[in-house]
Order: C-alpha cells, then sequence, then structure tokens
C-alpha cells in the first residue's frame, strides 16, 4: 500500500496498478459542471431551531436555513436524535448503499447556516456564514434583483456568485475541517414547487445552493490514456457510491457532455479499456481517489457506448417484422432516435435525408430511423409525406419496456443517434453528421 500511495504522488493523476489487479486514479478539483448539466439543492426551512447571531441591521426580514454537507453524516444524527426510527434508517442505509463506517456518534458540525431576506437597496439577500461559526456580522452580503421575470431569473444563473465555506466531516476515525465552494440563488425560475411550512415569513423565500465543483482523473491503462471526469450531482462536497456519475473517454473522444447523450458509469459499473474488462469499485469520500479492479479478458464487451457491442433488444420494423443488427454485418447502420414530436428531429432531417443520400449510394451503408412515438399510423403518415426513404422502427412511448431498443441504448435526449461499424461495435454516439460522413467515407476507402 506504501507502494501505491508513493507512485500515486509522483505521478499525479496517473493510475498505477498494483499486483491484486487493483488500480487506484487520483482525482484532482475541478470548477464549474464540467461536462455535466448544472445541479442544484432546495434548501427547506428547518424543522428545528437555529442559532446564530451578528444579522446586519439593514436586513429588514430574513429566514435562516441550513445546508447539510454531509447528507449521509444527517440522516444518522437524525436517528441518533430519534427524528427517524430505527426500521426507516436501516431501510435507508440499503437503499443509499451508505457506508455506516463513514458515520460517526460524534457531534459534528456539517451543516452550513445560510441567510436569504430582503433589503430595501436591492431586493433579495442572501449572506452565507461561510466560517462556519453561527455568525453573520462580517460575512459577505450577496445582492440579487428582484422580482424578474422567468426568463430573467434564467439569465442570472450564469452571474451567480460563489463563495468558499467551512464544514466539518469524519474522515478515518476523526473530524476535520475542511472547505468547499457554493454558489446560493434566490431564483427558482420555472420550478413549480411550494414551501410547506406554516411560517408566513419562510413562504417568501426561495433558496437554492449548488456546489460547483467536479473531479478529475487520468489513468494509463493497456498503454492507453483514459480521462475519468466525476460528479456527484453538485448538492454535496461528499462523494459516495449511491451519488456519483463518470464520464470515462479516450484522447480520441470529443463532444463529451450529458447535454449530448454520452453515458455515464455508476460505482459498481464494469467499464471495458482496450479488451479488458475493469469494475468501478469505489470512490474515496471527498472524491481524492477512484478504484477499480480488473475482472477479466474480453474483446467484445457488450453495452451502449463507444467501443462496445449493442446489448440485446427488442424491435418491431413499422411493417412488423424483427429488427435484427446481425442483418446488416458488413455494413455501417446509422440508429437515429426521433419522434414526431420533436422540434429539433424535424428541423435535423434534411441534414438526415443529405447524410442518406450520400452514404447510402454504397452498399455499406444503412440508416435506421426508431420512431419514439404513440401512433404508429401517424409514424407512417409522417415518413411517406416527408419522404424518408430508408428503414423504420416504432416504439410505443406509452409503454415502457426495458428490453426496447430505447432502453437497451439509454435513450434520454431526442434526436440522438448510434453509428455501428460492419464488425457490429459501436463507433460513434451523438457525433455531428460531418462527422459520420467521415468515419464512413474514410473506412470505406481502406
Amino acid at each position: 500500500m506504501k507502494k501505491i500511495i508513493y507512485l500515486l504522488a509522483i505521478l499525479s493523476v496517473i493510475g498505477c496498478q498494483k499486483e491484486s489487479k487493483e488500480l487506484y486514479i487520483k482525482l484532482i478539483d475541478q470548477k464549474g459542471y464540467g461536462s455535466f448539466e448544472p445541479g442544484n439543492s432546495i434548501v427547506f426551512p428547518s424543522q428545528d431551531s437555529i442559532f446564530y447571531s451578528g444579522v446586519p441591521n439593514e436586513i429588514d426580514e430574513f429566514v435562516v436555513r441550513k445546508l447539510s454537507a454531509d447528507k449521509n453524516q444527517k440522516l444518522y444524527s437524525d436517528y441518533k436524535s430519534g427524528l427517524i426510527d430505527k426500521k426507516d434508517f436501516i431501510e435507508l442505509v440499503r437503499d443509499r448503499k451508505i457506508d455506516t463506517l463513514d458515520l460517526t456518534d460524534k457531534e459534528i458540525d456539517n451543516e452550513i447556516l445560510i441567510l436569504i431576506g430582503t433589503n430595501r437597496k436591492s431586493g433579495k439577500v442572501i449572506i452565507v456564514d461561510s466560517d462556519n461559526d453561527d455568525n453573520f456580522e462580517n460575512e459577505k452580503v450577496l445582492e440579487y434583483p428582484y422580482p424578474l421575470t422567468r426568463n430573467q431569473q434564467d439569465s442570472m444563473q450564469p452571474l451567480l456568485e460563489d463563495l468558499i465555506v467551512k464544514y466539518d466531516v469524519f474522515l478515518k476515525d476523526k473530524i476535520v475541517e475542511k472547505s468547499t465552494v457554493i454558489k446560493p440563488s434566490p431564483y427558482k425560475g420555472g420550478l413549480g414547487i411550494s414551501l410547506s411550512t406554516k411560517n408566513p415569513i419562510e413562504q417568501n423565500y426561495f433558496l437554492f445552493a449548488s456546489i460547483p465543483q467536479h473531479k478529475k482523473g487520468k489513468a494509463l491503462i493497456n498503454n492507453k490514456e483514459y480521462t475519468f471526469e466525476i460528479s456527484n450531482g453538485f448538492t454535496t462536497p461528499i462523494y459516495n457510491s449511491n451519488n456519483v456519475r463518470i464520464f470515462i473517454y479516450g484522447e480520441s473522444q470529443n463532444n463529451i457532455s450529458e447535454r449530448n447523450g454520452f453515458m455515464t458509469y455508476n460505482i459498481g459499473d464494469v467499464f471495458n479499456a482496450d479488451g479488458k474488462d475493469y469494475t468501478i469499485k469505489k470512490i474515496s469520500k471527498l472524491g481524492n481517489q477512484l478504484s477499480l479492479e480488473y475482472l477479466k479478458d474480453n474483446d467484445k464487451p457488450k453495452g451502449n457506448i463507444v467501443g462496445f457491442y449493442p446489448l440485446d433488444f427488442e424491435a418491431k420494423m413499422i411493417d412488423n417484422t424483427n429488427l435484427k443488427l446481425e442483418t446488416y454485418k458488413g455494413s455501417y447502420v446509422l440508429i437515429d432516435f426521433w419522434g414526431t414530436w420533436c422540434a429539433p428531429c424535424i428541423k435535423a432531417l434534411p441534414e438526415l435525408k443529405d447524410v442518406n443520400n450520400q452514404l447510402s449510394k454504397s452498399d455499406d451503408f444503412k440508416l435506421i430511423s426508431v420512431a419514439f412515438d404513440s401512433n404508429i399510423e401517424e409514424v407512417k403518415s409522417f415518413t411517406k409525406k416527408h419522404e424518408m426513404n430508408w428503414e423504420h422502427v416504432f416504439v410505443d412511448n406509452t409503454q415502457y419496456n426495458d428490453n426496447s431498443i430505447v432502453a437497451k441504448f439509454d435513450i434520454n435526449t431526442f434526436p440522438s443517434t448510434i453509428l455501428i461499424d460492419p464488425s457490429g461495435k459501436i463507433v460513434a454516439r451523438n457525433e455531428t453528421f460531418e462527422a459520420i460522413k467521415k468515419i464512413v467515407r474514410e473506412n470505406n476507402a481502406l
């Protein structure tokens, strides 16, 4: 173990492998949301008393709420104080995969106080107890124009200020002080939410908090460098097996983002690196280290990301015959996921037609559109009207099926595309049409 720690220190973000077939990847703090969609949490009114001091005189009206830095520790503290009964706590431990060794019976100050109120100058104000001393006297007063329209509130989001705050955390049998970044906001935008509280002043304030920070590390696996980009949802500085999402990509991959439909891994998932399967085993509590464990050699891994072979799925063509990808072996297959209800899909249709017209001149390319829709007759009529002269699959979006082609490829955004090469392997996911044409032409020219 000393050897592993020593090597990690030397190699910084480069992972290293030891004889036990475990791989440790050092992760570095990254500011912002990276390739992930932004996240935040609602800071609800507290159910218990809050003790504080130092509220500035110029604030006319205010409430104080608490943001838990370690939500699992908060659950345990509530259980120990009788706010959660034993049966419910045991169920929470099981459902959230909570490691009880990371929890302590000791008193721990890991809740951040946040004041939200109004003043005559700007409208809404927020003060964060950044030094965690329960005193707002010397803290920065963040001012927010209010009221604003929904569009104005949305435009304010990128401009919101963030702060460094301190909190306590239980690590390796002792309580230590750490710091993190927090971005508070009084804007709810278009969220249709209400607060369940009898306090009329509390009902005047919606408070949101984001932790705009993620992790990134690199590992050299089988002589190839992989990047590991990790989010915990941006609602806490704590990482655990229940809140982690991981992007894993090689040097040649680009366009990585949740918005583009790029797939994420979770703790416990299997990751294939150049023909070798690894289990994503664990992440440290503060997200400083990710561990993988070698499972087996596997030169034809099944999955729904680039480099994998598609999982078995169920799909019916609009003529009610079964879709089988083996039929197209030896050709490139572009699978287009769309719907008649999807405005961006309709907008992209001319470009999709152009791709098909250019590439289908060769027998080495096939286009299949998968309509995720509610009425097969409307789909048939639409494809005929718009001269979509290629093959079509219909998936009923009113009846979810775990084995459907949409579920097996984990399609969450529309339109989405999957490109499969002549060997049956996924070689592109949600790439631009220009990139797809380039891949097919370059490989067909070989």
